[in-house]
């Protein structure tokens, strides 16, 4: 998958925080592929690859403002709670992300991976380690920061 498309009438983008875990899970894919194309596609890496894709594809794109998508106070109130969250990989994995029904734009803000699964009071947990990143400013919490830094990249 490509980024910035178009998605279900949605302008789709990946913040840098974004685009740095799905390409090093599409580069795993690749090396399996690479190692073994003809069973490649039963690893865990490229199922949740197809997951990722399903998941933007599917439900995010189809309605960002879903209330599924909401994450209560798991990111802290204020600032944060313009983020969106999608639960996946059997409840393991979340992609955070913002949209503005405006300007009909979606930007994938980041993703965990399995070294930062949802694991409830650990420093690794997902929620934990994003909230630490939006605190850090890298993805910014504001739209217009986030916006212009995700469109430098692309």
């Amino acid at each position: 998958m490509d980024f910035p498309q178009r998605v279900n009438g949605w302008a789709l983008y990946a913040h840098p925080c974004f685009q740095e875990t799905y390409d090093a899970l599409v580069a795993e894919v690749e090396t399996l592929k690479g190692k073994d194309p003809e069973n490649y596609q039963r690893k865990a890496a490229t199922k949740l690859l197809a997951v990722v894709h399903k998941v933007i594809e599917e439900h995010i794109t189809v309605n960002p403002s879903s209330p599924a998508f909401r994450h209560g106070k798991s990111l802290g109130s204020g600032k944060n709670k313009d983020w969106s969250r999608v639960k996946f990989g059997a409840g393991r994995y979340r992609l955070f992300f913002r949209y503005s029904e405006k300007e009909k734009v979606i930007i994938l803000g980041w993703m965990n991976d399995e070294n930062t699964l949802r694991t409830y009071g650990k420093k690794t947990d997902a929620y934990t380690v994003f909230s630490k990143m939006l605190k850090r400013g890298h993805p910014p919490a504001d739209w217009e920061t986030l916006t212009r830094e995700t469109e430098e990249t692309h």
